[in-house]
């Protein structure tokens, strides 16, 4: 993220939308304030947890139905599986990274199936 504002601050500056003054403040307000964004511990918690109970939840659910389904459904079903769960961590990606990365988890764990 860092990169992203540094090269938007360069940009703009050679652009004549800043002077370099403002852009070394923006540059000092935003390193001294970097660790404000970061996640807090009971965040990390919930999205562990969240990750494996729902991961935990998956296998259950395609163990407990395995026998009563065709060789094609049971394909059908792993593969929808994964295809959801790294969909949704592609779609919030942008939003939410950590979020993102607890979905591609349970994406790969649901090739388990």
């Amino acid at each position: 993220m860092a990169e992203t504002w540094s090269r938007l601050l360069t940009r703009w500056t050679e652009a004549g939308l800043l002077d370099a003054e403002a852009a070394a403040r923006i540059r000092d307000f935003e390193i001294a304030n970097a660790d404000s964004n970061r996640l807090r511990w009971p965040i990390w918690v919930a999205l562990i947890f969240g990750a494996l109970t729902l991961g935990a939840g998956v296998l259950l659910f395609v163990s407990a139905h395995w026998d009563t389904l065709s060789p094609q459904v049971r394909f059908e079903l792993v593969v929808a599986l994964v295809a959801v769960f790294h969909i949704g961590g592609a779609v919030a990606a942008e939003r939410f990274p950590p979020l993102a990365t607890a979905l591609h988890a349970i994406g790969t764990i649901s090739l388990g199936g």
